[in-house]
């Protein structure tokens, strides 16, 4: 897995573009899912908390990934 590769060899996840790890996750790799989730997770909880408030924030995050990695196996 050339994600993890790169990041035992401290390479910063933000080097890694979004076009590629899309790439990966069309073929199905994981850790790419991964690391583009964990990369914009923050961005889309404080955007779900500032119009829907932080109770519903968690829920609506939590929808977004169900929602992706359903698209994603289909």
């Amino acid at each position: 897995m050339r994600i993890l590769s790169a990041l035992r060899n401290g390479v910063e996840p933000d080097v890694i573009s979004d076009e590629w790890l899309v790439a990966r996750i069309a073929g199905g790799d994981q850790a790419a899912f991964t690391q583009l989730y964990d990369r914009y997770v923050r961005r889309v909880y404080v955007f779900a908390a500032h119009v829907l408030g932080t109770g519903r924030a968690e829920e609506v995050v939590q929808d977004m990934r169900d929602i992706v990695q359903e698209l994603r196996c289909a």
